[in-house]
């Protein structure tokens, strides 16, 4: 009997936590729509000049980003004033007049920073990059999805973007965190890129679905990538359910590992419809 009601209590908990971290991140979600095109200074700003654009090291506390009030809101979850940090490319052609989509990243590994063999494709392809740094794969996922939440709304306020070109991706750990929140966002995010690691999505709504149908998806492996059939399965899974701008590109003489600029500047191009 004692087994029994610990079993079930531990199913309810798992159910609050779930149901909490939607609320948490369904705020971040409203405070994102709302800052958008709001310019602010972050409090804490390193700037490195490179031959192209501008590399930026952004460190918030939730409390400075959110405002203490609403930050309260996370207290259970995160430490207020614990600072926050991330790792920003912005092209070097920005113009608030021309305003560049947005590409969050989500790394395995605990650093933020944009490859420098993609720097090239940020410029080109007009998107600025964030990527939170201490969220790898050690990480509470819920983190890891809220940091990247946050990362939204930290360069909406920083930036004018264009909201129809938000996009999210990620690697291997990262890929698969990616995926589960570009299906519980797909309003915000118009389209991902899962690189070696992608989860089929949890709780799945009808106007979610309606969403994603809309949006555009593009699955990466290498041939020898040992994520390769998880990657082929939920492929179909998308197919599956209706979502028909999916793009599956399988490399040859890849393994687990980020694919050349030249393969994932054609994974943004599909992103943006070309």
């Amino acid at each position: 009997m004692i087994t029994l009601y610990l079993i079930t209590l531990y199913k309810l908990t798992k159910k609050i936590k779930r149901a909490f971290s939607q609320i948490i991140l369904l705020t971040v979600n409203v405070l994102f729509l709302c800052n958008l095109a709001y310019a602010q200074d972050a409090s804490e700003l390193t700037v490195e000049e490179s031959n192209q654009g501008k590399s930026l090291h952004i460190v918030l506390t939730t409390n400075e980003l959110l405002g203490v009030e609403t930050a309260k809101r996370y207290e259970n979850i995160l430490n207020l004033d614990e600072p926050i940090s991330w790792e920003v490319y912005v092209p070097e052609n920005y113009s608030a007049e021309n305003p560049p989509g947005l590409l969050v990243y989500i790394s395995p590994r605990n650093s933020g920073e944009l490859p420098i063999e993609w720097q090239e494709l940020m410029d080109n392809n007009n998107l600025i990059w964030v990527g939170a740094n201490e969220s790898g794969n050690k990480i509470d996922t819920f983190k890891r999805m809220t940091y990247a939440l946050f990362a939204t709304n930290m360069i909406g306020k920083q930036y004018s973007v264009d909201a129809s070109r938000i996009y999210l991706s990620g690697f291997s750990g990262g890929g698969r965190v990616a995926s589960l929140l570009a299906a519980d966002y797909p309003q915000i995010f118009k389209g991902a890129i899962y690189n070696s690691g992608v989860n089929r999505w949890g709780n799945m709504t009808d106007e979610k679905l309606a969403l994603m149908q809309s949006n555009r998806y593009v699955f990466i492996a290498g041939r020898e990538d040992f994520n390769l059939n998880d990657t082929k399965k939920i492929y179909r899974v998308y197919k599956k359910e209706g979502i028909k701008n999916i793009d599956l590109k399988i490399i040859s003489r890849m393994g687990h590992e980020i694919p050349s600029a030249k393969n994932y500047g054609e994974a943004i191009s599909f992103l943006d419809g070309n």
